[in-house]
Formats: structure tokens, C-alpha cells, sequence
């Protein structure tokens, strides 16, 4: 087992159930792709717009209504955006879905059929060499249940889907089966500063966390593959 290996041929797509997940998990990842001149796709399922102990600090208010909750979607949009271009990416190479935060285990429940359709699409209309995306062991309800959900679109098969290298990542706790399978993608001190870099960039999710965002820069990024 390796962890990916990119060239000019290479196709990276990144599920990322929340702005942010993608400097968390795979801000080194990234920069190996980029360099290796990949074609890359990074796909936010949420925009993480449920968080609303940070934004009552942010604000200083307690009551949030559905159009605090719009205007911190919007931030934390611009703020995945402003990571991407730390790393070397363009607006171009993200894709915003915009299902609901702290939703996704409820909409894989109560629409199956159209939420695996969904991502299915996503991929094959990409075409990707390697999908990564989280675990289902992660702890968190959204990331379990876009692993869930993947585990799902790949289950069903197809010509596209045969041909992809499929990574996990856990963001939220690490259990002892995904450590004693996953691998370690190989970084560079350059590489983890970037990293850093792009964290800060989460400034709405650094208010209450920030100790812990920042621990990731220095933490090395797991891998599993999916076989």
C-alpha cells in the first residue's frame, strides 16, 4: 500500500463536508497534486453554516436567525476559497453544494437514491483518478456520513468508478483499525508551513479551536486506501 502518487495525467477529486476539512485533512495532499501539475476538484458538501457557537462570539449575538446563518455560509466560503489560493488553487477547482450542516446523516437517511445519484455525477463528470473523502469511522455525524455515502456511489459500480484509487481521511478522532491501515503522506517542513497557512485562513473556526486547527499543520496527514 502507498499513499497517492500524482503526475500531469493525475485527476484529484476531495470531498470535504465542511470549509476547512480540506487544509485539515488534505493541505499536504493538495500540494503534492499541484506540483505534480494534476487536475484538481474539491467539493464542499456544506458550508458549514451550523456553527453557531463561533458566530455568537464572532458577533456578539445571541439569537441567530436564517440569515446570519446565509451570511456565514458566505464567510466561510470566501474563507475555503482564500485556503485553496494559499495552496495554489483557483476558485475553478472548487464546487460548492450547499446541503445542510450537521444535516448530511439525515439527508443520506431520508433521500438515499437522490443524494448517492448526486455524488455519482460529481464523479463521473470529473472523471477522477483518486477520490479521497472521509472515513466512515470519523466521529463527527457529517463526516461518517459522506463516507457512508461514498461507500455507497462506489458500491454501485461502473466503468468510471472501477478505474478509481478511493482514499479516506479521519478528522475527528482516530481509531485503531483506520491507523493500522492507513498510510502517511510524506511532507516537507515547506510543505507543512503552507499548511499552516491555509488553517489560518479558517479564521471563523480559529475563535474557539484555534489550538487544535493549528495542531493539524504539524500533525502527518493518514491515509487509507479503499479496496
Amino acid at each position: 500500500m502507498a499513499t497517492p502518487l500524482f503526475d500531469c495525467h493525475s485527476r484529484l477529486q476531495i470531498f470535504a463536508p465542511h470549509p476547512d476539512d480540506e487544509s485539515l485533512a488534505c493541505g499536504i495532499v493538495l500540494q503534492h497534486a499541484v506540483v505534480a501539475g494534476a487536475a484538481i476538484n474539491v467539493v464542499y458538501l456544506t458550508d458549514g453554516e451550523n456553527n453557531p457557537w463561533p458566530q455568537r462570539c464572532l458577533t456578539r449575538r445571541w439569537r441567530l436567525n436564517a440569515s446570519d446563518r446565509q451570511k456565514w455560509a458566505k464567510l466561510r466560503r470566501m474563507e475555503a476559497l482564500a485556503a485553496l489560493n494559499v495552496l495554489n488553487l483557483s476558485p475553478d477547482n472548487a464546487r460548492f453544494l450547499g446541503w445542510p450542516d450537521q444535516g448530511l446523516a439525515q439527508r443520506l437517511k431520508t433521500d438515499p437514491i437522490l443524494t448517492r445519484a448526486r455524488l455519482r455525477y460529481l464523479i463521473m463528470d470529473f472523471s477522477p483518478t483518486d477520490v479521497i473523502g472521509p472515513d466512515p469511522a470519523d466521529r463527527h455525524r457529517d463526516h461518517s456520513a459522506v463516507g457512508c455515502m461514498l461507500d455507497q456511489a462506489f458500491a454501485a459500480g461502473g466503468a468510471v468508478f472501477d478505474k478509481v484509487r478511493r482514499w479516506t481521511y479521519v478528522v475527528h478522532g482516530l481509531n485503531n483499525d483506520f491507523r493500522q491501515n492507513a498510510e502517511t503522506v510524506p511532507q516537507t517542513s515547506a510543505q507543512a508551513d503552507s499548511k499552516m497557512r491555509a488553517i489560518k485562513c479558517h479564521g471563523s473556526q480559529l475563535m474557539l479551536s484555534r489550538r487544535r486547527f493549528l495542531g493539524y499543520a504539524g500533525r502527518p496527514e493518514l491515509l487509507r486506501e479503499v479496496t
